[in-house]
C-alpha cells in the first residue's frame, strides 16, 4: 500500500473499482470508478442504482474474486493484503431474500424424490413404502399411487396438453417403472401402463422438452429411453390369485424400451434431456462408475464422456445456460460445460456440502441460479457466479439425510429420511 494511502483516515479510503454485471440489462461503464472503501452492500448498491438511472430502487450483491462480498471493501482489502492503489473488478447481482418455509407434509416412510408440476398446482413425491403422492400447493394429498413392490426411487411427470391431464412415471427397486394418469384437478387417476426392461432398480427419470419420449437409469449399467405415448403399448395377460385361490387372468398395457444405451460400467444414478432442438435426440447420464455421458439417442452412441474422481449421485440440465449441474459423493457440486470447445470438463466446483450432495435443480428461470440437497440435511442456493453459498436451508430434522429436491417458479420443495415433505418459497 502506499505511504500516502497509509497516512489516510480510514473513512476517507478510496480504491478504483470496474463495475460489471453478466446481466445485459444491467450493463455499466467499465471505465474505473474512485469509491469509498468504507461502503458495504447498501452504499454500492446505491452507486449501482445511480448508474443505471433505476426507476425503483433494486438491492444488489457483489462479488469479489468468486466470493460474495460480506462486509466492506476495506476489510476485504486488508484481509487479500490487495493496495488502494490497485483495480478492483466487482460483479454485482441482484439480491434475493432467504426462502421461506411455507409448508411441512408428513409421509408414512421415507421421501425418495420429488418433483413439481410446472403448470398445474401439484407436487409429486415417490416414497420408500413403494407409493407415489401427489399433493396441492395447499398441503392436501389429492391421490396415493400404488403400483410397486419395492421402494420408489424416482419420480416424474409428463405434461399433456391442457384438460387431457397429466401422467405421473414412476421408477422403483422393483425394477418397474409404472404410469398413472392423473386429472388436472387432481381429483381422479388410472394406471395408464408399465415398462418392463430394467434388470435392477430404477434409480432415475427424466422427461424430454416435448414430452414425447422420457429415459430411466439404473443399477443395470443402463439407460433406456421411452416413448411417452400412452397408445404405443402392448398387451398381455396377468393371473392374478384370489382371496378363494382361484386364478383370475387381467389385461396389463406394458411397454419395452425404444432405445437400449450401454457403456456404463456401474449403477446409473442420474439422466438428463438437453434441451431445444436436440431435447429427444440427446440424453446425458451420470454413474457410480465416475462418469457423466452424452448420449446421440438416434445413433444409440456414447458421443463424449468426462470422467470424474468420485460417484454421481444427481444431474440437473439447465434450459437457460445449457450448462448440467451434478452431485457428488465427495460433497461437491460441479458444472459441466457440454458445448465448451475445450472438450468435457468441469466448469466449476462448489464444495460447502458437509455429505454427499444427494440431489441438484437448477432455476427454470435463471441459468445463476442452483439448489444442491445433501446428507448433511440441508439444501444450498447458489448463484453460480460466486462459489460460495447465497443461502443455507434447514431442510431436515437433525441428523436426517435430504434425497429429493425439485425447483419450479419461486418454489422450492425437499424431502427425505426424516418423512416430511418441506416447501419453500423464494421471493
Amino acid at each position: 500500500m502506499s505511504t500516502a494511502a497509509a497516512s489516510e483516515p480510514v473513512d476517507d479510503r478510496k480504491v478504483q473499482v470496474v463495475f460489471y454485471s453478466r446481466q445485459p440489462k444491467y450493463a455499466v461503464t467499465d471505465t474505473p470508478i474512485l469509491v469509498p472503501t468504507r461502503l458495504r452492500r447498501y452504499g454500492l448498491s446505491e452507486i449501482i442504482n445511480h448508474l443505471l438511472a433505476l426507476a425503483s430502487p433494486v438491492p444488489f450483491d457483489f462479488i469479489i474474486d468468486g466470493k460474495f462480498l460480506k462486509a466492506s471493501l476495506q476489510k476485504y482489502i486488508d484481509s487479500h493484503v490487495i493496495s488502494t492503489e490497485n483495480i478492483l473488478r466487482v460483479e454485482f447481482v441482484e439480491a434475493s431474500l432467504p426462502p421461506k418455509n411455507t409448508a411441512i407434509l408428513q409421509h408414512d416412510d421415507w421421501i425418495s424424490s420429488v418433483k413439481i408440476h410446472s403448470t398445474l398446482p401439484f407436487i409429486l413425491t415417490g416414497s420408500y413404502d413403494g407409493l407415489a403422492r401427489v399433493w396441492s400447493k395447499t398441503g392436501v394429498c389429492a391421490q396415493t399411487l400404488a403400483g410397486h413392490s419395492a421402494p420408489v426411487k424416482t419420480v416424474a411427470w409428463v405434461q399433456q396438453a391442457s384438460g387431457k391431464g397429466s401422467y405421473v412415471l414412476t421408477g422403483s427397486q422393483d425394477q418397474r417403472i409404472s404410469a398413472f394418469h392423473v386429472s388436472d384437478d387432481g381429483k381422479e387417476s388410472s394406471v395408464a401402463y408399465e415398462c418392463l426392461g430394467h434388470q435392477g432398480s430404477v434409480e432415475a427419470l427424466a422427461v424430454s422438452d416435448d414430452a414425447a419420449f422420457f429415459a430411466s437409469g439404473s443399477w443395470d449399467k443402463t439407460v433406456r429411453v421411452w416413448t411417452a405415448d400412452a397408445d404405443d403399448v402392448e398387451t398381455t395377460e396377468e393371473e392374478r390369485s384370489t382371496k378363494k385361490r382361484m386364478k383370475l387372468s387381467a389385461k396389463k398395457a406394458v411397454k419395452t424400451a425404444e432405445t437400449v444405451l450401454e457403456g456404463h460400467a456401474d449403477a446409473v444414478t442420474c439422466v438428463a434431456f438437453a434441451s431445444g432442438s436436440a431435447s429427444a435426440t440427446t440424453v446425458y447420464s451420470g454413474s457410480q462408475d465416475h462418469s457423466v455421458r452424452q448420449w446421440d439417442v438416434q445413433a444409440e452412441a456414447n458421443t463424449s464422456t468426462m470422467n470424474c474422481e468420485t460417484v454421481v449421485n444427481c444431474m440437473s440440465y439447465s434450459k437457460e445456460s445449457q450448462v448440467i449441474a451434478t452431485g457428488h459423493a465427495d460433497r461437491a457440486v460441479r458444472l459441466f460445460d457440454p458445448r465448451s470447445t475445450n472438450g468435457f470438463v468441469v466448469k466449476m466446483k462448489f464444495s460447502s456440502h458437509t455429505n454427499w450432495v444427494s440431489s441438484v435443480a437448477w432455476s427454470p428461470s435463471s441459468g445463476f441460479n442452483l439448489a444442491s440437497g445433501s446428507y448433511d440435511g440441508t439444501v444450498k442456493v447458489w448463484d453460480v457466479r460466486s462459489t460460495s453459498a447465497v443461502y443455507t436451508l434447514d431442510a431436515a430434522d437433525p441428523d436426517t439425510k435430504v434425497f429429493g429436491l425439485d425447483w419450479s417458479g419461486e418454489l422450492l420443495c425437499m424431502g427425505g429420511e426424516d418423512t416430511k415433505l418441506r416447501t419453500f418459497f423464494r421471493n
